[in-house]
């Protein structure tokens, strides 16, 4: 499963192990006490419950300040 992140206008893959770093650092923000279960446990949890993205249209061609519909020619503002 893989996880992304919306970033100046377009989605980017978050490596696991980035994603990990960062719930690992969220616990050390709190100063909550955390091991590398914890976090993984937490990591499996949200990836149950953060939507699933859906498979990109062929159809449409990304671009940073839009999108693209070849099929008729609109460009349409990004929407996450």
């Amino acid at each position: 499963q893989l996880l992304s992140r919306y970033e100046n206008g377009v989605w980017k893959v978050l490596p696991p192990q980035d994603f990990a770093r960062d719930v690992a650092g969220l616990f050390q923000r709190l100063r909550a006490p955390f091991s590398s279960g914890k976090v993984a446990s937490v990591v499996d949890t949200l990836k149950l419950i953060i939507p699933q993205q859906e498979a990109p249209s062929r159809r449409l061609i990304g671009f940073r300040n839009g999108v693209l519909d070849t099929q008729n020619g609109t460009f349409h503002p990004h929407s996450p």
